[in-house]
């Protein structure tokens, strides 16, 4: 039988209980009010990067002073989509697609030649070129802008490879699929959809849960009815599934079904798991069948 994406490799679980890094403090945001959990692994640390010169990051760069103006730099864009919730901010990790031209229109790179997979990247970070730190800032989810950022924010005099000619003009249209708050990286947001009845699960309890989970930008990657329709079974708090799943159901009650948003960090963090690439974001939908 296949591992279902979720649950834990050795591998997997070495890095997260093995690490040595003492547990960052978790909580589980819900409506009504917030509880707090203790994870049950600990998170993982990002290998280090290799920078690659053909994406708008090339890891070399400085981030922007977070007062810095980007009409003052040169820097313009349009929204052509106004997206909802919280604004992008210095500190916060933000999912994009992209399209990436010179100003002959010619298209040096864009998501559609990853897989489409999203791009992340942490506001101030320097992670990737100036004109995208600045010029994603007060971006919305579900927003779209194209940046029109002049040479000295992007790679300046030294261009990228055979694709960007030395002192380029470039022109992105990002579209902000999701924003990771940087206040939100240790929280699993929880919706109650359908309220259960009996007594809260805990830890220790064996539990039979249905699930599925998507990403960001909507696709499946696993479900119940994936693996043939039978509910999966675990003992809450052994490390059986990854922290924030276990901590989303602590809590859930026989018949409850729920929302839970995981951060990457309580799912696989920089690792890629199959179908979910590093540093998702993991959507699940669970119904707690039963418990014992």
């Amino acid at each position: 039988m296949a591992m279902r994406p979720f649950a834990l490799s050795a591998l997997a679980l070495a890095a997260l209980v093995g690490c040595g890094v003492p547990p960052p403090p978790v909580t589980v945001a819900e409506a009504p009010p917030a509880k707090t959990a203790k994870p049950t692994g600990e998170p993982v640390t990002p290998p280090k990067q290799t920078p690659d010169a053909t994406k708008p990051g090339d890891g070399k760069v400085t981030p922007p002073p977070v007062a810095e103006d980007p009409a003052k730099q040169g820097l313009k864009f349009t929204d052509t989509k106004v997206g909802t919730g919280d604004a992008a901010a210095p500190g916060d990790t933000c999912y994009v697609l992209y399209t990436g031209k010179l100003t002959n229109g010619t298209v040096f790179d864009a998501s559609s030649k990853h897989e489409n997979k999203p791009l992340s990247f942490a506001i101030g970070a320097g992670q990737v070129i100036r004109g995208w730190e600045l010029g994603v800032q007060g971006m919305k989810a579900g927003g779209k802008r194209t940046l029109n950022i002049p040479a000295k924010l992007g790679y300046a005099e030294k261009g990228s490879g055979d694709t960007i000619p030395p002192n380029s003009d470039l022109i992105f249209d990002i579209e902000l699929l999701a924003i990771l708050k940087a206040d939100q990286a240790n929280t699993v947001s929880r919706t109650v959809i359908t309220p259960g009845t009996g007594r809260p699960a805990k830890a220790g309890d064996v539990v039979n849960i249905t699930y599925k989970g998507t990403l960001i930008d909507g696709t499946e990657f696993d479900s119940t009815q994936k693996q043939g329709g039978k509910p999966l079974q675990f003992t809450l708090g052994k490390n059986m599934v990854i922290p924030g799943f276990d901590l989303a159901i602590t809590g859930m009650k026989k018949g409850e079904k729920i929302k839970a948003v995981i951060p990457p960090q309580l799912g696989y963090g920089y690792m890629e798991k199959g179908a979910i690439p590093a540093n998702s974001i993991l959507n699940f939908e669970i119904t707690l069948v039963s418990i014992g």
